[in-house]
């Protein structure tokens, strides 16, 4: 998810706060309850977010590191380096 993503849903959160806050009916304790629980929804939302985007990072760089891998053991000067070594 990119961080633009992110950053949209959040504001969505944030508004969606703000709005049930001016118009709902809630008691002071229903309305702390109703906060504690988005707080929460949107810190799991955020750590899913993060740990998707840490696994993304972590597949790009082992396949930058495959391609480099790949391109030193293929290249005209590691092939001629590897024939003389052998």
């Amino acid at each position: 998810m990119k961080n633009n993503e992110l950053l949209f849903f959040l504001i969505g959160v944030s508004v969606g706060v703000v709005a049930t806050l001016l118009i709902a009916p809630y008691s002071g304790e229903e309305t702390r309850q109703f906060l504690r629980e988005s707080v929460d929804e949107g810190r799991e939302r955020a750590g899913e977010v993060f740990e998707r985007g840490k696994d993304l990072v972590g597949r790009q760089s082992e396949a930058i590191s495959n391609a480099i891998g790949y391109g030193r053991k293929n290249h005209p000067r590691g092939v001629l380096r590897s024939w003389l070594h052998h």
